[in-house]
């Protein structure tokens, strides 16, 4: 069969804009995390410019190592790259950790005891971890000589996220769809920050959308910001009739971060038919936290 130049032009400017449409859904950016949300361990990490260095510390051995303090939601789908840019002394290991809930499982290294620069691109489905993991944490490690250091220009975790998997997807810009109860939304520059009413030690907002329970689906929530309380993420289960049924914790007490559930790992009540997202703040009378974005994406997918 063949086809005309105008047919094959056109053909091509379609799959360019459907390249175009498909988002990187980035989970983690080292390079525009704070500074402090690294913990230390016989090593350091500090921003040079647009560079950081780690350097190892320990002062009665040659192995030390910095962790990003944070677990994020494991996606088969994703991609670890991590991006030195050179290794003046010693060797370094990047280490992933998973976590089923907060229980510590196995870990992998898909970068060990290198010395030398260069970009890894690392798929999440190679990484040899549990299957009953659900998120991860990152780990640098640094040893072989005293002082090692390494110079990184970046380490990054994201999603390919074709626009046809994406369910639901709010970016927490019109609080019309959000109602709130001993709570109080208000806008900033990437979504709404919620604080709680006066003298209440906790608040939820509840977005006015139903969802089907019966679908195998990744709920994920972006919270940039989280200050003097913990957020826990409810799933409110209605029957079949539209009765309620259950409020189920499906995210509990979590601080800043990228957070998620997989719908069917839900153990839903008998007959449900449908559930609303709540999400709650509690803490202290000075609590806060800044929410940007809210997904529900295609299991499959990811």
């Amino acid at each position: 069969m063949k086809f005309s130049s105008r047919a094959v032009a056109v053909l091509l400017a379609m799959i360019g804009a459907a390249m175009a449409l498909a988002e990187d859904l980035e989970i983690f950016n080292a390079q525009t995390a704070p500074e402090a949300g690294w913990g230390w361990s016989e090593a350091r990490i500090r921003k040079r410019g647009d560079k950081l260095i780690v350097t190892e510390i320990n002062k009665t051995g040659v192995v030390g190592s910095v962790y990003f303090d944070q677990r994020f939601p494991l996606l088969s789908a994703g991609r670890v790259v991590l991006d030195v840019e050179a290794v003046p002394s010693g060797v370094y290991t990047l280490q992933v950790l998973s976590f089923l809930g907060s229980s510590p499982l196995l870990s992998d290294e898909p970068v060990k005891n290198s010395n030398r620069p260069g970009r890894f691109d690392i798929s999440v489905s190679d990484l040899k971890l549990p299957t009953e993991a659900q998120s991860i944490l990152f780990k640098l490690w640094l040893g072989q000589s005293e002082g090692a250091n390494m110079i990184l220009n970046n380490l990054r975790y994201y999603i390919p996220l074709p626009p046809e998997d994406v369910i639901f997807d709010d970016h927490f810009a019109d609080s019309a769809k959000w109602s709130a109860t001993d709570s109080i939304l208000r806008p900033f520059s990437s979504g709404y920050e919620m604080t709680l009413s006066e003298g209440k030690p906790y608040g939820n907002i509840l977005l006015n959308h139903d969802f089907a329970s019966d679908g195998h689906s990744w709920l994920l929530v972006h919270i940039p910001k989280v200050e003097r309380g913990t957020i826990t993420v409810q799933l409110v289960a209605f029957d079949s009739n539209g009765d309620y049924s259950q409020s189920i914790d499906a995210i509990v007490a979590v601080g800043a971060g990228w957070h998620g559930v997989r719908t069917d790992s839900i153990e839903w009540p008998p007959k449900v038919g449908k559930f609303q997202v709540k999400i709650w703040l509690g803490g202290d009378s000075n609590c806060s936290a800044e929410f940007a974005r809210l997904l529900l994406i295609a299991a499959d997918s990811l």
